[in-house]
């Protein structure tokens, strides 16, 4: 770039930008006999220099605060000739509209979760003795919290994007969360008006009968209950060392991963064996779930096809469509070699032949669960161990209700509750509650027999 150059630039642009401009094109300045020059000596009294003298000045202050679009195009316009490069009228670059990509970031203009961590583990210092709130903190910071740049007020909310990948590990496929009945609430207690009457009842709630010509209609009334569904804690704090915090990928997959998986184990466990006394009531202690007897003279520990068609006479019909056999993996040995016996003619003895019971899943078409009557075979952890209460559910989840606080998982973050360890913690809360739709189960309109949407089976040991 000649010296001319540099002057025109300086007299548009001023001397900053100009110099910038310069140290991009990556010449020398040089006179008119191509010596390079040293860049603080050139003589700028003309060609704008007064002005490129006096950064401070009041004229470069207003300069500064162009519309932001117009300045960008023509700094660009002086790169690209600056530089050498040739664009014909068809090919020249064109800026549209110019705006801040923060507001479209929804990770605030950080790239991992450990990046925010240490951001925040910095800005947790309290903003003073040397220590600086990095911008990208309070792009997207609350503003109920007392301030927005001091941690010692709530700390920093997670950015969307890495709450996000909390809030989808709760939700994944073996989630029993989301086979559930789920409702969000902005309160901590739910109140539901529920209609606890069979369709064959008699005595109470709405009626239908025959009348004859002339009659007077017979009166009945709606017979409602109430279901009150509170919420409760499930929680994690995750105490960090600064050391770990350097290791900024690590944390990312630790904290996402390990917390979301152990509040999703947490939920699906209190859905099947919550007592209902600060946590959800799960399927085991519900009134309404039926416990199927164990088979006379049947093995400790074991699992046999009787078991199996007598819980599915115990579901409730309605619900045999929707509903999937939650198992402990001990029970798949004993589904494999399970068939049933044959009868004769009258029905009333068994025969050399079987039939196999279990249907294991069959390629493709058939993943990832095997069947039993044609409904999934899941196996959890929840689900106790081969012979105890729990190990086989048959159930319809959706008929078990759910409750979640708006705005799901909570996360936060303190570098003072272990100051004196050097960590900093991070916690993460999910506000839920649950319990199953029916208070109790519904006895046969012609037997004896009980129904629900939750069978187990009863104790073999």
């Amino acid at each position: 770039m000649n010296i001319k150059q540099f002057q025109a630039l300086v007299a548009e642009l001023g001397f900053k930008q100009a110099k910038a401009i310069a140290s991009i094109d990556g010449q020398d300045i040089v006179d008119a006999d191509g010596n390079p020059i040293d860049i603080q000596t050139i003589d700028l009294s003309s060609n704008g220099g007064e002005k490129a003298e006096d950064e401070e000045n009041e004229d470069e202050v207003k300069a500064a605060e162009e519309d932001e679009d117009e300045t960008v195009k023509r700094i660009t316009g002086m790169v690209i000739k600056g530089m050498g490069k040739a664009f014909d009228k068809e090919s020249r670059l064109r800026i549209g509209s110019v705006h801040q990509r923060s507001d479209d970031d929804p990770k605030a203009g950080f790239n991992t979760f450990g990046e925010f961590a240490k951001a925040v583990k910095a800005g947790s210092a309290g903003g003073g003795g040397g220590f600086k709130i990095d911008k990208r903190l309070l792009v997207k910071a609350p503003t109920t919290y007392s301030s927005e740049a001091v941690g010692a007020d709530g700390g920093f909310a997670v950015p969307p994007d890495f709450m996000e990948a909390v809030r989808e590990n709760t939700a994944a496929e073996d989630s029993l969360l989301a086979r559930t009945d789920n409702h969000t609430s902005a309160t901590n207690t739910k109140t539901i008006p529920v209609d606890n009457n069979t369709d064959w009842d008699t005595t109470n709630g709405v009626q239908a009968a025959n009348k004859g010509e002339g009659q007077q209609l017979a009166q009945s009334k709606i017979d409602l209950d109430e279901q009150v569904v509170r919420l409760n804690k499930i929680t994690s704090l995750v105490p960090v060392t600064d050391e770990l915090l350097e290791d900024t990928g690590f944390l990312g997959t630790y904290l996402a991963r390990k917390v979301g998986r152990k509040i999703d184990f947490e939920v699906s466990r209190q859905i099947i064996n919550g007592t209902g006394g600060g946590q959800m009531l799960g399927i085991i202690n519900a009134p309404c779930t039926v416990s199927v007897a164990k088979v006379a003279s049947q093995d400790a520990t074991s699992f046999v096809a009787q078991n199996v068609v007598d819980m599915w006479s115990r579901l409730y019909g309605p619900h045999a469509g929707n509903s999937v056999w939650l198992v402990n993996q001990d029970v798949i040995p004993q589904l494999q070699t399970m068939s049933y016996p044959g009868k004769d003619l009258t029905g009333t003895v068994d025969t050399s032949g079987g039939i196999a019971v279990y249907t294991p899943s069959n390629g493709f078409a058939d993943a990832p669960f095997g069947t039993l009557y044609g409904r999934p075979v899941i196996p959890h952890q929840a689900c106790s161990t081969l012979g105890s209460v729990g190990d086989v559910i048959l159930a319809d989840l959706s008929e078990y209700m759910t409750l979640t606080k708006a705005g799901g998982i909570q996360a936060a973050q303190s570098g003072h509750l272990y100051f004196d360890y050097d960590m900093q913690a991070f916690k993460f809360c999910l506000r839920v509650g649950g319990q199953p739709w029916w208070p109790a189960t519904v006895s046969a309109l012609n037997g004896s027999a009980t129904y629900s949407p939750f069978v187990v089976a009863a104790v073999r040991g």
